[in-house]
């Protein structure tokens, strides 16, 4: 077993180290003595460590210097110490408004007392009445919730409302909420079309144009097709020109060079037919020296639209799939089948 270290008569602070009084938990305790006359027992390490270096005296000679300047006369602030209350163990303080408060010494070391005995910290609760703070005018104190003041306030509008004293002085309430409506029936509001048929058009027409993620944009945007600033930027300049150039709401706006940007010289509104006609995916056929789309050429010369765009399939030459009358009587078509696009059916060959 490992015998004590030798600590006897060797000083630690204000601790004399005598003999070893015990032995617990393979610790030592030594017996000292200390300067102030006082024995008590220690354990080894401590003393090697200085974590103890007195019997309790030298804590307690500086927690009596510390409060020192507390115990007769002294000024905080606002109050003035005139005694220590043994009893309440608190000190005695008179605040210059005269009130007898009782204060710990340590809330007097940490915070002091700049609100004197709460005083100087409390507000004069008829400072508002009778100002007026955006829409509001106060008229009255009320009630008190949690050392919070709430004040009676009559609106603009005619509403009467409580609101709280803070509220008031920084600004955080103007109204008795009217304000806040208004602004929100108002709030991004500048033609109200949002949602009508030609404004769905014009942000289509832009989505084509400038978000990639647009499945017709790469006929569009991708092929260099822009919209003009005027209506790119302003949706009430895009409105007035529809208006003002044959829109109705069967009709759809078409741009007269399928390679041109969308702008007023190149816009128009037509028919899905008169669109259909008027695609980058229409395949055009040369008959008699005209090209047109099959399905011109079937209006045209009063074919059946279909029939012909079979027998172009199939390799027929074109002036014979014109010319060959058909060997069915025409089938009456549906309305569906009459609205046909004929971009569809001829997008294979």
């Amino acid at each position: 077993m490992r015998p004590p270290l030798d600590l006897a008569n060797k000083k630690f602070g204000r601790l004399t180290a005598i003999d070893v009084a015990y032995k617990k938990n393979k610790a030592f305790y030594w017996n000292c003595i200390c300067e102030c006359g006082n024995k008590t027992v220690v354990m080894a390490s401590a003393l090697k460590s200085n974590k103890i270096i007195s019997c309790g005296c030298y804590k307690k000679e500086r927690f009596v210097e510390a409060c020192r300047k507390y115990r007769g006369g002294e000024k905080i602030d606002k109050v003035t110490i005139v005694s220590y209350d043994k009893n309440k163990k608190k000190y005695k303080c008179r605040c210059e408004c005269g009130n007898i408060i009782y204060k710990e010494v340590e809330t007097l070391k940490r915070y002091g007392a700049k609100h004197g005995c709460g005083c100087f910290g409390r507000a004069n609760l008829n400072d508002l009445i009778g100002k007026k703070i955006g829409r509001l005018t106060v008229l009255s104190p009320v009630f008190s919730i949690n050392k919070k003041w709430f004040y009676r306030c009559k609106c603009d509008c005619g509403k009467e409302k409580l609101i709280s004293r803070n509220a008031l002085k920084q600004g955080d309430t103007l109204s008795c909420g009217c304000y806040k409506k208004e602004g929100k029936k108002g709030i991004n509001k500048i033609h109200g079309m949002t949602g009508t048929r030609v404004h769905r058009i014009w942000v289509s027409m832009k989505s084509r144009c400038y978000n990639p993620n647009n499945k017709k944009y790469p006929r569009y945007g991708a092929r260099g097709i822009t919209v003009c600033e005027e209506w790119k930027n302003t949706f009430l300049s895009f409105y007035d020109w529809a208006m003002n150039n044959g829109y109705s709401d069967n009709l759809s706006i078409d741009r007269i060079d399928v390679n041109g940007n969308y702008e007023p010289s190149n816009c128009r509104w037509v028919t899905n037919k008169v669109q259909a006609n008027n695609k980058t995916t229409n395949k055009f056929v040369v008959y008699k020296g005209e090209t047109k789309t099959v399905a011109e050429w079937a209006d045209i010369l009063n074919f059946d639209y279909h029939l012909v765009v079979r027998r172009i399939r199939l390799g027929w030459d074109v002036e014979k799939a014109f010319t060959t009358p058909s060997r069915s009587k025409p089938k009456k078509l549906c309305q569906n089948q009459q609205n046909y696009t004929h971009t569809e059916v001829l997008n294979d060959y």
